[in-house]
């Protein structure tokens, strides 16, 4: 882009006028191209921010949250815990680990929230064959509440 404005500037062959307008046209291209951009950030800013407003009003404070989502920086009152690959042995283990001794705690309400996880349907299946049930709290963003069924809840 650089090239091409300097290329306008410096090229004798065509008039000024043609140069000034081309000049322009390429300054204004370039302008909407920015503010594009600056308008979907501050789009997906404020769909944070609205959601964790929604998240706070949900989930009591000092919760316990497994996601896979990687942006701690929304939920600064929660305990998070992150998984970035769910269907990974190790991270599978660790998961199953912690549920485990977060279900013996039993001091802490505990929220699994999802976004974009292509293998949720493992996750849940998962869940389900450790008898830990998930409550659908908001469907849509991808927030469950867990359910530990343990021996004095059955």
């Amino acid at each position: 882009m650089l090239f091409f404005s300097s290329f306008l500037l410096l090229n004798k062959n065509l008039s000024k006028k043609v140069r000034i307008i081309l000049l322009a046209s390429f300054l204004i291209w370039s302008l909407v191209i920015v503010s594009n951009e600056l308008v979907g950030v501050i789009k997906v800013k404020l769909e944070h921010a609205e959601f964790e407003k929604k998240m706070v009003n949900i989930i009591p404070q000092n919760s316990i949250i497994i996601t896979n989502y990687w942006d701690k920086v929304f939920f600064p009152y929660y305990n998070i815990l992150t998984f970035n690959h769910w269907n990974k042995t190790m991270e599978n283990e660790r998961f199953l680990l912690l549920l485990k001794e977060l279900e013996k705690s039993n001091n802490k309400e505990v929220y699994i929230f999802h976004r974009n996880v292509q293998d949720w349907e493992f996750v849940k299946n998962e869940l389900n064959n450790e008898k830990i049930n998930l409550t659908s709290i908001d469907e849509k963003s991808g927030l469950y509440k867990i359910i530990f069924l343990n021996k004095s809840s059955l």
